[in-house]
């Protein structure tokens, strides 16, 4: 019966008063908030507090939805918001720490080969130095398409800046990543033939 209520009703009902409606708002997008928060900050408790913070400050401002486009856009755009926030003040980027269950293929590697298993994680660091070393919107841009796997339109909504903006961003940040990636492993392979 819950999947039948919209978002954006649940959310009218939300500011009448209905705390059953904003419960049901949470348990609905909770996971998707926490994702996209770890997907920003890089850190998973990090992420819950970002998440909560959200959901409180949705408590106190959803009479400003509008109604002009989904209730989901709506919070998404709050989250972002949310955890730039967090980035530009309290949070360092050398604080951060990137899952890297988001960013690598899982290749089955659950329980599996030891060996296996540290090449993973391995590969993981050097993703995440690389990471760390673009610059922020070309980080945020890449998350959003890579982890959150949004379309270059929404992550236009999400940065607030046109959709080819974007695309640059993404490009110059790809192109910056994989500089940074061959760098690191011509670094190892020189510290290798020592």
């Amino acid at each position: 019966m819950n999947k039948l209520i919209s978002d954006e009703l649940l959310a009218a009902q939300t500011v009448a008063g209905s705390h059953e409606a904003f419960r049901i708002l949470v348990q609905r997008h909770y996971s998707p908030t926490v994702r996209i928060c770890r997907g920003i900050l890089h850190n998973h408790d990090d992420a819950e507090d970002a998440a909560q913070e959200v959901f409180l400050r949705v408590h106190r401002v959803c009479h400003t939805y509008l109604g002009k486009g989904p209730w989901a856009g709506w919070l998404r755009r709050l989250t972002v918001s949310e955890c730039l926030n967090r980035l530009g003040t309290s949070h360092r980027r050398d604080q951060m720490e990137v899952m890297i269950e988001d960013l690598l293929p899982s290749c089955g590697l659950n329980g599996g080969d030891p060996f296996a298993l540290a090449v993973a994680r391995h590969e993981g660091e050097r993703i995440r130095d690389a990471i760390h070393r673009l610059p922020p919107r070309h980080q945020r841009a890449i998350v959003l398409r890579v982890v959150e796997e949004l379309t270059y339109g929404e992550i236009a909504v999400e940065l607030h800046a046109p959709v080819n903006t974007v695309r640059s961003w993404l490009r110059r940040g790809r192109l910056e990543l994989r500089g940074s990636l061959m760098e690191l492993q011509d670094d190892e392979c020189v510290g290798n033939t020592r």
